[in-house]
Protein backbone atom coordinates (compact mmCIF):
# COMPACT_ATOMS: atom_id res chain seq x y z
CA UNK A 1 0.00 0.00 0.00
CA UNK A 2 1.49 3.35 -1.03
CA UNK A 3 1.62 6.32 1.30
CA UNK A 4 -0.86 9.13 0.57
CA UNK A 5 0.55 12.35 -0.84
CA UNK A 6 0.56 15.38 1.47
CA UNK A 7 -2.48 17.61 1.25
CA UNK A 8 -2.06 20.99 -0.39
CA UNK A 9 -1.96 23.82 2.18
CA UNK A 10 -4.27 25.78 -0.13
CA UNK A 11 -6.86 22.99 0.05
CA UNK A 12 -6.62 22.85 3.84
CA UNK A 13 -7.12 26.63 3.97
CA UNK A 14 -10.16 26.28 1.75
CA UNK A 15 -11.56 23.57 4.03
CA UNK A 16 -10.94 25.80 7.07
CA UNK A 17 -12.96 28.51 5.34
CA UNK A 18 -15.85 26.08 4.94
CA UNK A 19 -15.51 25.03 8.58
CA UNK A 20 -15.68 28.64 9.73
CA UNK A 21 -18.77 29.15 7.56
CA UNK A 22 -20.46 26.17 9.19
CA UNK A 23 -20.09 27.95 12.52
CA UNK A 24 -21.87 31.09 11.36
CA UNK A 25 -24.70 32.59 13.40
CA UNK A 26 -26.75 32.90 10.19
CA UNK A 27 -28.72 29.67 9.54
CA UNK A 28 -29.11 30.43 5.83
CA UNK A 29 -25.34 30.92 5.53
CA UNK A 30 -24.76 27.59 7.30
CA UNK A 31 -27.11 25.82 4.85
CA UNK A 32 -25.40 27.47 1.87
CA UNK A 33 -21.90 26.58 3.08
CA UNK A 34 -22.97 23.04 3.96
CA UNK A 35 -24.11 22.43 0.38
CA UNK A 36 -20.94 23.97 -1.05
CA UNK A 37 -18.83 21.88 1.30
CA UNK A 38 -20.48 18.61 0.35
CA UNK A 39 -19.96 19.32 -3.35
CA UNK A 40 -16.33 20.33 -2.73
CA UNK A 41 -15.57 17.24 -0.64
CA UNK A 42 -17.05 14.97 -3.31
CA UNK A 43 -14.90 16.47 -6.09
CA UNK A 44 -11.69 14.68 -5.13
CA UNK A 45 -9.96 12.52 -2.56
CA UNK A 46 -7.53 15.40 -1.94
CA UNK A 47 -10.43 17.64 -0.97
CA UNK A 48 -11.67 14.97 1.44
CA UNK A 49 -8.19 14.60 2.97
CA UNK A 50 -7.96 18.40 3.28
CA UNK A 51 -11.32 18.40 5.07
CA UNK A 52 -10.11 15.79 7.56
CA UNK A 53 -6.91 17.79 8.17
CA UNK A 54 -8.92 21.00 8.66
CA UNK A 55 -11.20 19.29 11.18
CA UNK A 56 -8.17 18.10 13.14
CA UNK A 57 -6.70 21.62 13.18
CA UNK A 58 -10.05 23.13 14.18
CA UNK A 59 -10.39 20.73 17.10
CA UNK A 60 -6.80 21.29 18.19
CA UNK A 61 -7.21 25.07 18.20
CA UNK A 62 -10.39 24.84 20.24
CA UNK A 63 -8.68 22.57 22.77
CA UNK A 64 -5.87 25.13 23.04
CA UNK A 65 -8.12 28.20 23.20
CA UNK A 66 -8.31 28.37 27.04
CA UNK A 67 -4.52 28.19 27.24
CA UNK A 68 -4.15 30.82 24.52
CA UNK A 69 -6.52 33.21 26.28
CA UNK A 70 -4.30 33.19 29.32
CA UNK A 71 -0.99 33.54 27.52
CA UNK A 72 -1.54 35.68 24.42
CA UNK A 73 -2.55 39.28 24.11
CA UNK A 74 -4.43 40.32 20.98
CA UNK A 75 -2.10 41.60 18.28
CA UNK A 76 -4.93 43.75 16.93
CA UNK A 77 -8.37 44.69 18.06
CA UNK A 78 -10.78 41.80 17.69
CA UNK A 79 -13.10 44.26 15.98
CA UNK A 80 -10.63 44.99 13.18
CA UNK A 81 -12.59 44.42 10.00
CA UNK A 82 -10.26 42.39 7.85
CA UNK A 83 -11.98 40.71 4.91
CA UNK A 84 -10.61 37.18 5.17
CA UNK A 85 -10.52 37.21 8.95
CA UNK A 86 -14.19 37.99 9.26
CA UNK A 87 -14.80 34.26 8.75
CA UNK A 88 -12.17 33.15 11.23
CA UNK A 89 -12.95 32.82 14.95
CA UNK A 90 -11.41 35.53 17.11
CA UNK A 91 -9.28 32.99 18.95
CA UNK A 92 -7.41 32.38 15.67
CA UNK A 93 -6.70 36.09 15.22
CA UNK A 94 -4.98 36.56 18.58
CA UNK A 95 -1.57 35.59 17.38
CA UNK A 96 0.09 35.80 14.02
CA UNK A 97 1.86 32.53 14.79
CA UNK A 98 -1.35 30.66 15.53
CA UNK A 99 -3.15 32.40 12.69
CA UNK A 100 -0.43 31.46 10.23
CA UNK A 101 -0.40 27.85 11.41
CA UNK A 102 -4.10 27.22 10.91
CA UNK A 103 -4.09 29.24 7.73
CA UNK A 104 -5.83 32.19 6.34
CA UNK A 105 -6.33 32.84 2.70
CA UNK A 106 -9.43 30.68 2.44
CA UNK A 107 -11.84 31.38 -0.38
CA UNK A 108 -9.12 33.06 -2.39
CA UNK A 109 -8.17 35.73 0.13
CA UNK A 110 -4.60 36.87 0.17
CA UNK A 111 -2.67 36.32 3.36
CA UNK A 112 -1.34 39.86 3.00
CA UNK A 113 -4.80 41.12 3.93
CA UNK A 114 -4.95 39.06 7.11
CA UNK A 115 -4.64 40.33 10.63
Amino acid sequence: MSEARPVSPRKVQQALGYLAGLHSDDPSRVREVSGQLQRWRNKSSENERAWLEAEQRWQMIHRLTPQLRGSLAPSRSASAGVACCARVPACWRWSGAVHGWVGCGSAGHSSTRCC
